[in-house]
């Protein structure tokens, strides 16, 4: 089995929805594409809690939407409804917060491999910050294009013009 592992160690990370629009920043999903390497895969985003000393509500999820292609939004192949976790990461170079790879089994699908695929992860709309506030979970990423093969997005209508971020890559993990 064939593994895509994009994980520098960086400490840099969004939160997944924010809705500060005071600040110019109001997003309610963040987004990776990637070129699929195995028919069946499971995806996870290295996420966080929003900050060390902020813990997301019991039984918080996210979810996790697969897209046909790269960067576009149209063609949605599957979604799936994922927990949470409640413990920290054991990782040596977990920084604060740090929960790991949450992965979303998308397994049932069979995906042509070679062809580009988008992964946006949300939270469920009861979840999603209030005004002047941001998610409590959040997302590692990093701004030097770690991952040639695909990149970073915000979905289309969170109104970002997403070529400022052609560099933008999420921490995440395909098995």
């Amino acid at each position: 089995m064939a593994t895509i592992l994009v994980d520098n160690g960086s400490g840099r990370s969004r939160a997944i929805a924010n809705n500060q629009p005071n600040n110019g920043n109001v997003w309610n999903s963040l987004s990776q594409s990637f070129i699929a390497n195995e028919k069946n895969i499971l995806f996870g985003f290295r996420l966080k809690r929003g900050a060390a000393h902020i813990i997301p509500e019991e039984n918080s999820t996210v979810i996790y939407n697969l897209y046909d292609g790269d960067g576009l939004f149209n063609k949605l192949l599957s979604t799936k409804i994922v927990p949470f976790p409640k413990m920290l990461s054991d990782d040596p170079r977990a920084v604060s917060g740090d929960v790991g790879f949450v992965y979303a089994d998308f397994s049932d699908l069979n995906l042509t491999v070679g062809n580009s695929y988008t992964v946006q992860i949300t939270l469920p709309p009861d979840s999603l910050p209030t005004l002047g506030s941001s998610s409590k979970i959040g997302a590692f990423s990093d701004i030097v294009n770690i991952y040639q093969n695909g990149r970073f997005y915000f979905h289309p209508d969170d109104g970002y013009n997403n070529d400022y971020f052609s560099d933008n890559d999420q921490l995440f993990h395909v098995i």
